[in-house]
């Protein structure tokens, strides 16, 4: 199958540049694929090449982290399978499709490649795979964004910028719609939706999620004081968190959405945007992505 390599070399804190000096040597003696390979130098050309290629290449192999691939799919176009060479700081999807980390198995994964649909949500037109949200985590991605030393720190960053945040932090109020049933919810702390368990480095937000079951996964929490947002705040690395049902509460559905009594920060997949509403729903077809012969534990449609 001809393959598009799309490598972002300064994906990770340079991981990726580092990752395909590796895999180049390795792909030149063993591949049994014809390839291409394409760098991307800014963020958005991901977007761009992915939009081009898919109408030449069957194949897109992101050699990067989470971001890129969400651009790589709000570029295509077309059927093009997807894999991952994960080099990211979060790489949570590929976590969540169970992706080989060596060099050698991920060439023997593309020599033998199986593959997977992934469900994929729209957030206000724009696709994502793994989570988008308001609320706290919302503007600590966006404090991430901007202390650019603190995104290629994965769990670490996250837990040093939540802190940050914590100080002057305050919840609001939220209006939330799911498949037609309609909840104001007080003191909210974040309100995120998900599609994969694992979100911002490993964290396991959505223990349950599946990414192909057809429904979207939403985690709310509210009614904390920050004394008892420390205390919780490791549970969300286990999945335990859902369990202080007080605080969390875990609902799913297939059209949310959410409004807000001023604009804030949200994120989709990361990466801040400033809104005053979410409208999340899922796209009409899945995405395929490559995978090895053994694919992980998930809904078969």
């Amino acid at each position: 199958m001809k393959t598009l390599f799309l490598v972002n070399p300064a994906a990770g804190r340079g991981r990726g540049a580092r990752h395909w000096r590796v895999m180049a040597h390795i792909l030149r003696e063993r591949a049994q694929f014809p390839f291409d390979v394409v760098f991307t130098q800014a963020s958005g050309q991901s977007e761009a090449c992915a939009r081009e290629a898919s109408q030449e290449y069957e194949r897109i192999v992101v050699v990067g982290g989470d971001g890129t691939v969400n651009e790589v799919i709000n570029g295509i176009t077309n059927d093009v399978r997807i894999g991952i060479i994960p080099c990211g700081t979060g790489n949570d999807l590929a976590r969540a499709l169970g992706l080989p980390k060596t060099t050698r198995r991920v060439v023997q994964m593309l020599n033998h490649p199986s593959e997977v649909e992934v469900d994929v949500a729209i957030l206000n037109n724009r696709r994502f795979l793994i989570a988008a949200g308001m609320g706290f985590d919302a503007i600590v991605a966006d404090y991430i964004n901007r202390h650019s030393g603190l995104k290629h720190l994965g769990p670490v960053g996250y837990a040093y910028s939540a802190f940050r945040i914590l100080a002057t932090f305050a919840p609001m109020e939220v209006n939330l719609h799911i498949d037609g049933e309609h909840l104001h919810l007080s003191d909210v702390w974040m309100l995120a939706v998900g599609n994969c368990p694992y979100y911002a480095g490993g964290m396991k937000l959505f223990p349950n999620a599946k990414f192909n079951d057809g429904v979207l996964n939403v985690c709310v929490v509210s009614k904390l004081n920050k004394m008892k947002f420390l205390r919780l705040f490791p549970l969300v690395y286990s999945g335990n968190h859902i369990r202080r049902t007080d605080v969390v509460t875990a609902l799913r559905g297939h059209a949310i959405d959410v409004e807000f009594p001023a604009a804030t920060f949200a994120h989709v997949d990361g990466e801040p945007l400033a809104t005053q509403s979410l409208s999340i729903r899922l796209a009409d077809r899945p995405i395929r992505f490559i995978t090895p012969l053994t694919a992980p534990a998930s809904i078969t449609h």
